[in-house]
């Protein structure tokens, strides 16, 4: 379970209920390689605010975006564009090594472009090893503004509980 699998069931969650939605996820709006570093969160960000533009206009009420903001300077990109709240993921080391392993093996929701398919194991444990110091330092400055632990739940209570 990660971010877009969470992301995309709240989205079918709130379709669910009724209410006009649409989704995103940040990695698809600025897919680009390589990854233009700093830049890319503007950019990103910019079709992000473009888009949900268009998509109220077409009658969307609530927007649901997945994707990596990594730190402070990331996430006021995001808000000098659009009013967010960023509920921010938390999984133990363990939990997170398992469900990259997982991702990688092709379990699960799978993004185009998804850059861990057919990755060999050296590969995937970098991935790792990368996302669990990104989780660490998530961790050390709190960000977002809501921390959901997922570590026990399923993709459903993930985003029953975000929601």
């Amino acid at each position: 379970m990660g971010k877009s699998s969470v992301g995309f069931e709240i989205f079918q969650s709130l379709l669910g209920s009724g209410v006009p939605t649409a989704y995103l996820d940040l990695e698809q709006i600025g897919f680009m390689r390589p990854v233009p570093g700093p830049a890319g969160h503007r950019i990103k960000a910019r079709n992000l605010a473009d888009l949900w533009q268009s998509f109220r206009k077409a009658g969307a009420e609530r927007l649901v975006v997945a994707g990596p903001v990594e730190d402070e300077d990331a996430l006021d990109v995001y808000k000098a564009e659009l009013k967010l709240t960023l509920v921010r993921l938390h999984a133990e080391h363990r939990q997170l090594a398992e469900r990259i392993q997982l991702r990688a093996e092709g379990d699960g929701w799978r993004a185009p472009g998804d850059s861990l398919a057919g990755q060999p194991p050296n590969v995937v444990r970098e991935v790792i090893a990368k996302a669990q110091r990104l989780a660490d330092d998530l961790e050390r400055n709190d960000l977002g503004d809501v921390r959901l632990d997922t570590t026990t739940l399923t993709v459903a209570e993930a985003a029953k509980a975000a929601l």
